[in-house]
């Protein structure tokens, strides 16, 4: 599968020093493709654009790194749940369900996201997720001020063709420059965002010790509907690094 688009992206954005790093392969036993994109010193020969390195672990994603005014990233869970305890960022991040479903818990509301909607994080929110074992989700992380989006969290619609320009931000490896066809394509992607309704589903949750367990047992009521597996531990599709959800 590595000899696709993976060798050539680097020549299609203008950057012949970008590389593919092949850290896992299904064909050898391994439960997922797994790779990166690294750019190297030199510029690339067409054989050297796609290394194989089996005994190296993919670099974690940290959103909070990049100065682009957004970022975006592909996330697969494979044969069981996943949980990530309370974390912030300091972007503001869209939580986008491809498939399957997302429990996020965030400034004393719950929120479980439908497909043609995303909850909104501002930067800085303490957050935790809760993902069900078919989930397959999109993340986008935003620069503080990058747009006029909402100070608090909420449930935003997503339009098909937001949802389809946060899929091929994700697609992009590496950074982009402000005026290069991705950088515009940012642009209208922020203000398509901006323009988002509000939609109200959320849950409020209290700081009662009974209520919040309340709150936690019908969280946990309806992971159990959705899939009847165990959980572990969280795993990434071919092209995407380790990320905080």
């Amino acid at each position: 599968m590595f000899a696709g688009w993976h060798p050539h992206n680097g020549v299609s954005l203008g950057c012949p020093q970008l590389g593919f790093v092949v850290t896992k392969v299904f064909q050898d036993g391994e439960p997922y493709d797994e790779g990166y994109f690294e750019e190297f010193d030199q510029p690339l020969l067409p054989e050297d654009r796609v290394q194989y390195r089996p005994v190296t672990r993919s670099p974690d994603f940290d959103p909070d790194r990049s100065d682009c005014p957004a970022v975006a990233v592909h996330l697969d869970f494979s044969d069981y749940e996943a949980e990530v305890p309370q974390h912030q960022h300091r972007q503001g991040q869209l939580i986008l369900a491809l498939h399957g479903a997302v429990t996020c818990t965030a400034a004393n509301g719950l929120w479980i996201v439908p497909p043609d909607c995303g909850v909104w994080i501002p930067g800085g929110v303490p957050h935790s997720n809760q993902v069900t074992s078919n989930a397959r989700l999109s993340y986008l992380f935003v620069e503080p001020g990058a747009a006029a989006l909402p100070l608090e969290c909420c449930t935003l619609s997503v339009s098909p063709m937001l949802r389809e320009m946060i899929l091929r931000l994700a697609d992009v490896p590496g950074s982009y420059g402000p005026d290069d066809h991705v950088g515009r394509l940012v642009r209208v992607l922020l203000d398509e965002l901006a323009l988002m309704p509000k939609q109200g589903l959320e849950l409020p949750v209290s700081s009662h010790p009974k209520i919040a367990m309340i709150a936690a047992a019908l969280t946990v009521g309806s992971s159990c509907a959705r899939s009847s597996r165990r959980p572990r531990t969280a795993s990434l599709s071919s092209t995407v690094n380790t990320v905080r959800l």
